[in-house]
């Protein structure tokens, strides 16, 4: 099939209450409140609101009802991703259970696949569509926010039962135009005294994303990757990378509107001078911010990692900025490992 993917259009929440997480987003990560839709606008079954911030798209929707498809995902799973929609330039003609979406504005055209576990994947043609967001949708006219410098959705991390990763893979390679991207991780870029993992990643060229499969490996205690399974309840997005344009700014004011970050070993920043010829006050901001440094043949990468979003160890967000690297911090990824394991250990649950 040739979906011909254009970009990625939006990221849906499905969550408990749609008011609140919207408001957390836009208080909390500067996510511009944009539209609305629900009752008001005539749907009956959920509702949604619309937040923007860069070229990056979120929608957060929950349900209506007590007993409908999103419902039933947050019942299952809690609060997560539930949806990821792509903008195509068409749809292929033979496909079945193509859906229409219609206002004043037009329509838009829709088709949704599952690769893995309850997570849908959304093929949108926008063609006959002049509408800003979504049909249905009605503008909240907010007062436009500063931000905090995100850019687009950098990656998305999907996880998985062991054995299960490649079979997932075949499915974007084959069917929706993604290619193998040789930066994922072994077993030894992971693995830890306790834990590891497996992880592959895909990209698609066009539309300037790069996806992550990734899987649990055997080892001593349970790792981050199981501890997901288990409170996910199943296969699932375990994180959203955004791309921003100064990552310490970024933090800062994250922080001060009291987002949690992931707390890094400070033995991590005592061989960071050596190991890329960085001075102590150049190393500082980094350390107490918890960003992560690492540096391949095309440049730096600066990551940070918040705590989960909800009181369920599952989703959380991870933020990036890039000084030439395409990589994903593979020199980090111990680091972090070592890190969600000293968090779990913390909840009980290593």
């Amino acid at each position: 099939m040739n979906f011909d993917i254009k970009e990625l259009d939006y990221v849906e929440f499905y969550v408990c209450n749609a008011k609140q997480y919207s408001y957390y987003l836009s208080k909390g990560f500067g996510f511009d409140l944009k539209a609305y839709s629900g009752l008001e606008t005539g749907e009956r079954e959920k509702v949604s609101y619309f937040l923007e911030q860069g070229n990056c798209r979120i929608v957060v929707t929950s349900s209506l009802r007590s007993n409908n498809e999103i419902a039933n995902f947050v019942n299952k799973h809690g609060d997560g991703v539930g949806n990821i929609a792509f903008n195509v330039s068409r749809l292929p003609e033979n496909l079945s259970e193509v859906t229409t979406d219609s206002d004043d504005d037009g329509s838009v055209l829709r088709y949704e696949s599952e690769i893995y576990g309850d997570i849908k994947h959304s093929f949108i043609d926008r063609s006959a569509y002049r509408g800003r967001y979504l049909p249905n949708f009605q503008d909240l006219n907010t007062t436009p926010l500063e931000g905090i410098g995100i850019n687009r959705i950098d990656h998305l991390v999907g996880v998985v039962h062991p054995g299960l990763m490649n079979n997932a893979l075949d499915v974007f390679i084959k069917n929706y135009g993604f290619e193998i991207e040789n930066r994922g991780f072994s077993d030894k870029d992971t693995n830890t005294t306790s834990s590891g993992m497996y992880s592959q990643v895909v990209q698609h060229l066009a539309a300037g994303l790069k996806y992550l499969i990734i899987e649990p490996v055997d080892g001593p205690k349970k790792s981050q990757i199981e501890e997901y399974l288990e409170f996910f309840n199943g296969p699932g997005i375990q994180h959203v990378a955004f791309t921003c344009n100064n990552i310490v700014e970024a933090v800062e004011r994250m922080e001060s509107s009291g987002i949690q970050f992931l707390p890094i070993s400070p033995e991590y920043y005592e061989t960071l001078g050596e190991r890329f010829d960085m001075t102590h006050e150049e190393v500082q901001p980094y350390k107490e911010r918890n960003i992560l440094v690492d540096r391949d043949k095309d440049g730096f990468v600066l990551q940070c990692f918040t705590k989960p979003l909800s009181d369920k160890p599952t989703l959380f967000f991870e933020f990036i900025e890039r000084k030439g690297s395409k990589g994903f911090g593979k020199g980090n990824v111990r680091a972090l490992f070592e890190a969600m394991e000293r968090e779990q250990i913390a909840r009980g649950n290593s």
